[in-house]
């Protein structure tokens, strides 16, 4: 009984480190020692998760989660194998407008750009035909140099 218990341990901790270390990527934390560091918790700690030879403590696990910005929740259904809550509707339509926000701000920056740019050749005026931009001055037609 004892050996399926440490199978079950270890299968618990290989999803909390697999949670762990997708919320650490997206928080820009390359290495576990780091967000211990910075979560407060020991690096020891983290390690005795992913082995499955600890069971996380309520206090430090809170504060990894805290730490990477995401829920305390996703964290413990990760470890127990079991389906983190959805979010409310309203949080995934107001991430989505932000989004759409974001991306239309984007727009009318290129678009402002574009007109910038647009802007300043019409100022510089048109190039009259059989001049060129180049600083080599032209040769008439059938002249040789």
């Amino acid at each position: 009984m004892r050996g399926d218990r440490a199978l079950a341990d270890q299968a618990a901790g290989k999803r909390l480190q697999r949670a762990i270390h997708v919320a650490r990527a997206r928080a820009n934390i390359l290495y576990d020692t780091e967000l211990a560091i910075k979560a407060g918790v020991s690096y020891d700690t983290l390690m005795n998760w992913y082995g499955g030879k600890t069971v996380p403590r309520g206090v430090e696990l809170r504060r990894v989660a805290t730490f990477l910005g995401i829920k305390y929740a996703d964290l413990m259904a990760a470890y127990e194998g079991t389906d983190p809550e959805p979010p409310e509707l309203t949080e995934v339509i107001r991430e989505l407008v932000d989004e759409l926000r974001l991306s239309r701000a984007q727009q009318d920056e290129a678009t402002m750009a574009i007109l910038r740019a647009l802007g300043a050749s019409a100022r510089q005026g048109p190039t009259p035909p059989g001049t060129s931009d180049d600083s080599a001055p032209a040769t008439p037609a059938g002249t040789r140099q």
